[in-house]
């Protein structure tokens, strides 16, 4: 009745009113369009932008800080998803022009979120805003446009999130990151193999040392067990190992050390890898120490637990080597 009266006024009126609902992402968006026929106004282009964070205030500041520098010339419509998951719902739905994503996030991480938005829409610019530089050469890999760490300048985001379309940006950019890429992997490459020469060179030197200790302790177990003393010579040879064992840890950080002064800051799965072997070798080292401390209550040479307390912490040296070349193996 309303279009029909305003049809024989002479009065055009067109209301477009989307709205669009999901419980289970929590994401409510509307807008009305109004366009009159007899004064025609200019309608400024809409640009859609998809937030997501796994953190809900980390959405809010995000979107109150895109709008404040949103161009004069474009109408920004906001979505919001709580991680990758959720984000594939939405762009199947909206197709969105700019998607900006976190990485750490639960379900369905930001960086395979990418990977799956870039294969099915390639004109959807992808931005990854992240906490970690380590996250870059895995995001620009998935294809993702931008890569933007968390506490960037304001000129930064907006560059990336206003600069230009996924189209326009697709093939200079692409060759920017092909080129990074490239230089990131020698660099990195350098690292990850002053890494594994380190663990590898260190777990050669504690071998021998294990091997060498034990090779000069059994001769004298026949005498240590007759005589219910510690052998001549025992001593020497405890200090020697140890010696062999602060050479090795010395020589492990200086090789480090010269590798980090030309390889970037080690990923998180470098990290954990290093702290797994450590934790490996202290369960290896904890277990010795509990087994002597038992064997002081109960009639046992003085020998045999000092053989065992330097055989448990000479495996669990072992451990801990063995355990960060396979981990700096499998990370690289």
């Amino acid at each position: 009745m309303m279009k029909k009266t305003a049809e024989k006024s002479g009065l055009f009126c067109w209301v477009d009113f989307r709205f669009f609902t999901d419980v289970e992402i929590g994401l409510c968006f509307y807008n009305v369009v109004i366009m009159m026929e007899n004064e025609p106004q200019q309608t400024k282009p809409s640009l859609r932008l998809l937030i997501v964070d796994d953190n809900l205030s980390a959405r809010a500041g995000m979107k109150a800080l895109l709008g404040s520098l949103t161009p004069k010339e474009v109408v920004p419509d906001f979505y919001e998803a709580g991680n990758g998951q959720e984000a594939l719902q939405v762009v199947e739905m909206i197709q969105p022009d700019v998607v900006l994503m976190d990485v750490q996030m639960p379900i369905l991480n930001g960086i395979e979120a990418a990977r799956i938005i870039k294969e099915r829409w390639q004109n959807i610019k992808v931005v990854i805003l992240t906490m970690y530089a380590a996250h870059k050469n895995a995001a620009l890999s998935a294809g993702a446009d931008e890569f933007l760490l968390k506490g960037c300048s304001l000129d930064e985001l907006y560059t990336a999130v206003y600069g230009s379309s996924a189209e326009e940006n697709n093939y200079t950019r692409r060759k920017e990151m092909e080129q990074e890429t490239k230089n990131n992997w020698k660099v990195e490459g350098f690292g990850a193999y002053f890494q594994q020469m380190s663990a590898g060179g260190s777990l050669v030197i504690i071998a021998g040392a294990a091997i060498y200790y034990i090779s000069r302790a059994w001769p004298m177990r026949p005498i240590a067990l007759a005589s219910g003393t510690i052998p001549d010579g025992y001593g020497a040879l405890v200090l020697s190992t140890f010696g062999l064992i602060i050479v090795t840890e010395i020589i492990l950080q200086v090789v480090l050390a010269i590798g980090a002064g030309s390889a970037v800051k080690p990923t998180v799965q470098e990290q954990t890898g290093s702290l797994k072997a450590n934790r490996n070798a202290s369960y290896v080292l904890v277990a010795g120490i509990l087994a002597v401390i038992g064997l002081l209550f109960v009639d046992f040479p003085a020998f045999c637990m000092a053989n065992l307390a330097m055989v448990s912490l000479l495996f669990s040296e072992i451990t801990k080597f063995a355990s960060q070349l396979f981990f700096y193996r499998k990370a690289n």
